[in-house]
């Protein structure tokens, strides 16, 4: 009899231990192997993107939550099994053999970084861009006081990379397709890297340009608003973002966008009646530009 009621009570504690979901999880982790992890759990619910489960040593406890693509299948108290197929392939190296496929990733990225480092210091870089300086209107929206036309440039950039190439100050002289424009601009850039294909800058630029203008004066005599066409020298300071993508060891693609504000006029007064009173609004100033270089 003894042994009977042993015998069942070994049953009963066998069903009572394996009445429960095993989740099983698996995680590509920053050395090429997988990290396999095993919760003993029981599943409330499955969507699209998460598993919601309850810990089966708490039943009445906090309600935990885990990715589907973190998830590699799950055995459920009954004996059913799901597996989750796509489990793995948000990571960039999806393969029917993840850890081989980490490796050569790994591996590729390596050799990258190792063939994009230390490259030539200076670069020189040619391309055409475009910049304006549209007028923001607070007081006055007349659509007549406009000053947005688009500047067309062709320029060329001399760079000189320092600290272990963290930064870069440029010089780039640049001459307009339309408004007789031409001037310079000057940028100091750090870079958030030093190695690899591509390399993304950031920092202050200051532009100075002659071009042709249209100034707005108002007529106090008159009371009204006046364009004159007239010639003035523009500066602007901006905040400059550089995406370099190098093609190899010497030659590269870049490309520039900025957005700042213009910070002076020079040159627009000169034979101006003494009723007529210069108008302006706050600038703002914004461009882009698009090139090739090599580096030196």
């Amino acid at each position: 009899m003894k042994h009977i009621l042993s015998i069942l009570f070994v049953v009963s504690l066998s069903a009572t231990v394996s009445a429960q979901d095993i989740i099983y999880t698996r995680k590509i982790t920053n050395k090429p192997s997988i990290s396999w992890t095993e919760i003993k759990a029981k599943v409330v619910e499955i969507d699209l993107k998460t598993i919601v489960y309850k810990k089966t040593g708490n039943p009445d406890g906090p309600v935990y939550r885990l990715h589907v693509a973190d998830v590699d299948s799950i055995v459920f108290e009954n004996g059913t099994v799901e597996v989750f197929e796509k489990s793995i392939r948000r990571h960039p190296f999806s393969s029917k053999d993840p850890v081989a496929a980490y490796a050569r990733h790994t591996e590729r990225k390596r050799q990258e970084q190792a063939t994009y480092r230390n490259l030539p210091p200076n670069m020189l870089s040619a391309g055409i861009g475009v910049w304006g300086t549209p007028e923001v209107y607070f007081v006055y929206s007349s659509s007549a006081g406009r000053n947005d036309k688009a500047t067309f440039i062709t320029y060329i950039t001399f760079e000189r990379m320092m600290a272990r190439q963290r930064l870069g100050i440029n010089i780039s002289p640049f001459i307009g397709w339309n408004q007789r424009a031409y001037g310079a601009s000057v940028t100091a850039r750090a870079y958030t890297s030093n190695a690899g294909r591509v390399r993304f800058g950031l920092g202050p630029m200051y532009t100075f340009s002659s071009r042709d203008w249209k100034g707005t004066y108002y007529d106090e005599k008159s009371h009204i608003y006046v364009r004159k066409n007239t010639r003035g020298i523009v500066s602007a300071l901006a905040f400059n973002t550089n995406l370099q993508v190098h093609v190899n060891r010497r030659t590269f693609i870049s490309t520039e966008l900025f957005v700042g504000g213009v910070t002076g006029f020079s040159n627009r007064e000169k034979h101006i009646p003494d009723n007529w009173k210069h108008y302006d609004n706050e600038h703002v100033f914004v461009g882009a530009k698009l090139g090739a270089g090599i580096r030196l």
